[in-house]
């Protein structure tokens, strides 16, 4: 666990980019759920996956901000035809933790949108693993930390100056396994809170 503390905390440290200039910029703090049709690696299938999402993002401009996102993903899924062992169904658990730049597109009264580029790790485990199941990856691991993407678009509805709700669509790319790579489409959903700046 010591590289999930690590993540979470240059996580952290991200958020908290450009903090002491509140005054002339914005900070939003969001959190909420997150949905994704994922692919933990290639052995798998597709399996859906529900769990829970937080970001902070600090404009240092009118346009253009910097943003750190942690999220968490909890599923369950048959072992692969590959693997020895029971028939017993699989939990699976994913953390992602990233950061990366944010520009606004949309500004307006009701309606805000952005589009992101966040980097970073996940952290991928199979917990309660059963006896006698061999482990599905080419590496022979059931507990892997691996480079990370999110690429996607905040889309706010304005309840107020300070509080809207955010819709996230985005494609999460991951590299479990050996030599593999995985797309998969995620949705978050949740209120954003805004706090200082001029234009929010």
């Amino acid at each position: 666990m010591t590289v999930f503390f690590r993540m979470l905390f240059l996580s952290c440290a991200l958020a908290v980019t450009g903090v002491s200039h509140l005054a002339a910029q914005s900070l939003e703090l969001f959190g909420g759920f997150k949905f994704a049709n994922m692919r933990p690696e290639q052995n798998y299938d597709n399996l859906a996956m529900s769990g829970w999402n937080a970001s902070a993002t600090a404009y240092v401009t009118h346009r253009f901000g910097f943003t750190a996102d942690v999220a968490g993903y909890y599923g369950s899924t048959a072992p692969p035809a590959s693997a020895s062992g029971t028939g017993t169904d699989l939990d699976v658990r994913q953390y992602s933790f990233m950061g990366g730049p944010e520009v606004r597109l949309i500004h307006r009264r009701v309606f805000n949108a952005s589009a992101k580029a966040l980097f970073g790790a996940a952290y991928g485990y199979l917990p309660d693993v059963p006896s006698g199941v061999a482990a599905p990856s080419t590496d022979g691991a059931f507990d892997q930390t691996k480079l990370a993407a999110l690429f996607g678009a905040d889309i706010d509805m304005n309840i107020s100056r300070r509080v809207a709700l955010r819709f996230s669509p985005g494609v999460y790319i991951t590299q479990f396994g050996q030599d593999q790579t995985q797309k998969s489409l995620t949705i978050s959903f949740g209120p954003v809170f805004r706090f200082g700046g001029r234009e929010n």
